[in-house]
């Protein structure tokens, strides 16, 4: 479980480079609302920062560690596509956050802790 938690934060740490100024997310959200579909991807992508430290709060095990994490991404891709028309830039985050604790609690039910 150590080396576990060891490589989380190894994830995390990478994960952290990841993530996007206001301004950055809003010329992302921007591209997204004119179809750049490349662009929900760098938007996913710069949440994984957020997704790792949520289930590292959680204690989700290793096993399932990547499939839980790509359940939430596809999760934050149809709230991307579902929710960017109508919400200021600095909203997705806000959404996201919540978001992913509910994909999360939702493959955990799924697919049993």
């Amino acid at each position: 479980m150590k080396r576990y938690k060891q490589e989380i934060d190894i994830q995390i740490q990478a994960a952290k480079r990841k993530l996007l100024s206001i301004e950055e997310e809003s010329k992302i959200l921007n591209a997204i609302r004119k179809g750049d579909i490349n662009a929900i991807e760098v938007l996913v992508d710069s949440h994984e920062y957020v997704i790792l430290k949520i289930l590292k709060e959680m204690n989700v095990d290793g096993t399932r560690f990547s499939q839980i994490v790509s359940f939430i991404k596809d999760a934050l891709k149809r709230l991307a596509r579902k929710e960017i028309g109508s919400r200021e830039p600095e909203e997705f985050s806000k959404y996201s956050y919540w978001w992913i604790i509910g994909a999360a609690n939702e493959f955990l039910t799924k697919n049993g802790k």
